[in-house]
Parts: structure tokens; C-alpha cells; sequence
């Protein structure tokens, strides 16, 4: 995996998501990632904070994203200065 390009990660990041996020799926992964060593766990997190960055600041959205940029919005909203989350 550490050889994929942004991309190719970005392409089977899609291929999970169409595949986990039905029928509860989503919550097995959420508990299984927070049992994930205490580093993974800080860059997962730090990854999703750069999403949710990233979101708030599109410009153009439609009624299937829209939910999430107005979410990320509020989020942001809040977090923003905290958003410092150091590799240890």
C-alpha cells in the first residue's frame, strides 16, 4: 500500500467505501480501528481532520454532498485552532 500514488489510494479508498458503508459495516470498522496502535490511531484521525478541512472549503456542492461540506463547515467551525496532532 505505501507504494500506491495519492490516486490509487484515492481509488480503492472509494472501493471500501462503496463496499463498507452499508448494513452497519461502518461501525465494525470504527471499532476495530480504535483498537489500532495509539500512532495509527492519531494519523487516522489527523488524515479525517484533513478531509473534513478540505470539505469545508469547497466551493461548488450539490444535494449529495451538501450535508457533509455544511457538517465539516460546523466542525471546522469549532476545531480549528486545535487542529495540531503531532506524530509521536
Amino acid at each position: 500500500m505505501e507504494n500506491l500514488t495519492p490516486k490509487e489510494l484515492q481509488r480503492a479508498t472509494e472501493n471500501f467505501l462503496n463496499a463498507f458503508c452499508t448494513g452497519g459495516k461502518e461501525e465494525e470498522f470504527v471499532k476495530e480501528m480504535s483498537k489500532a496502535h495509539p500512532t495509527l490511531q492519531q494519523n487516522y484521525t489527523r488524515f479525517v481532520m484533513k478531509w473534513i478541512k478540505e470539505m469545508d472549503n469547497k466551493e461548488y456542492f450539490d444535494s449529495r454532498n451538501e450535508a457533509s461540506v455544511n457538517l465539516c463547515g460546523k466542525i471546522m467551525r469549532h476545531v480549528e485552532d486545535d487542529m495540531i496532532l503531532p506524530t509521536i
